[in-house]
């Protein structure tokens, strides 16, 4: 879907988290918990009943960051990649440019 095709360029784009994922900083199992993150945020942003918030969706990015890649993320780029997750929903939501 549109929505799925936009948290993977979203991410593949947040450098803070393709550098940890290249440097393996979550281990051997680094690829795994990428695509759990990923696989989370598709399944909330689409199945979700509830609004998705922004605080949640960047707590969400911050615990991964922390708990599954030991990396705390303090230059901006989690911010920055929550606004473009949620500017992505926003548009798919009013079918903007899709």
């Amino acid at each position: 879907t549109a929505i799925e095709i936009g948290i993977r360029y979203i991410l593949d784009e947040w450098s803070t988290f393709t550098l940890a994922l290249e440097q393996s900083w979550g281990g051997p199992d680094s690829q795994i918990r990428a695509d759990y993150m990923y696989q989370d945020l598709c399944s909330w942003f689409t199945k979700s009943k509830k609004p998705v918030k922004y605080g949640e969706v960047e707590s969400f990015l911050h615990e991964v960051m922390e708990e599954d890649f030991q990396c705390e993320a303090e230059d901006g780029s989690i911010e920055l990649t929550t606004k473009r997750l949620m500017q992505l929903r926003k548009d798919v939501l009013e079918n903007k440019n899709f």
